[in-house]
């Protein structure tokens, strides 16, 4: 019993070295010091997030995201605790006058565990997302990877985003339908 305990254990610490080697090879990360400089990339950006997402003044979460390497356009408004991707933020990509309710979580990634790729249950997909121009994320929205929502388009409160959404929609619901497309102004 504890012979095969050991050998679980092995298992699991060679699944999680081939995962972290995968990481660092996507991030550009080669020879002897790419654990180290994975490491310390991850903890930088994730010391500036946790900054960011309790940060007093909106300018001020702007600028530790933008120091984490998010590409985020002027006049952008991110309220607290909004999470952007930890571990790949120059994939994501906000334009002007974007506002982005509490509690609203972006990834550009997700990560499987190790067993569920090799065994091939899912795959990993690590891809852009991008907000445009004057849209509005609700509360506790969650956008997945590879997602671009459109200009002038709305988010509602809640919706799991898992495909694009077109210009001048409101996306709702898990996964998020489009309801409506607004009607221009004249």
């Amino acid at each position: 019993m504890q012979q095969e305990n050991m050998m679980n254990t092995q298992d699991d610490q060679d699944r999680m070295e081939r995962r972290i080697v995968r990481t660092a090879e996507s991030k550009g990360y080669r020879g002897p010091f790419a654990r180290t400089i994975l490491a310390m990339n991850y903890m930088w950006s994730f010391c500036l997030s946790m900054m960011a997402q309790t940060a007093p003044h909106p300018r001020l979460r702007v600028l530790l995201h933008r120091m984490r390497g998010v590409k985020i356009g002027k006049g952008v408004l991110l309220t607290p605790y909004v999470l952007l991707d930890v571990v790949y933020p120059k994939l994501l990509t906000i334009e002007d006058g974007v506002a982005i309710a509490p509690g609203v979580k972006i990834f550009c990634h997700n990560k499987p565990s190790g067993y569920q790729v090799e065994e091939g249950w899912q795959r990993e997909k690590i891809e852009p997302v991008t907000l445009k121009a004057y849209t509005t994320i609700g509360a506790n929205a969650v956008i997945l990877p590879g997602v671009t929502v459109g200009p002038n388009s709305v988010v509602a409160p809640c919706t799991v985003v898992s495909r694009d959404v077109p210009p001048g929609s409101v996306a709702v619901g898990n996964p998020a339908r489009v309801m409506k497309l607004q009607k221009k102004e004249s």
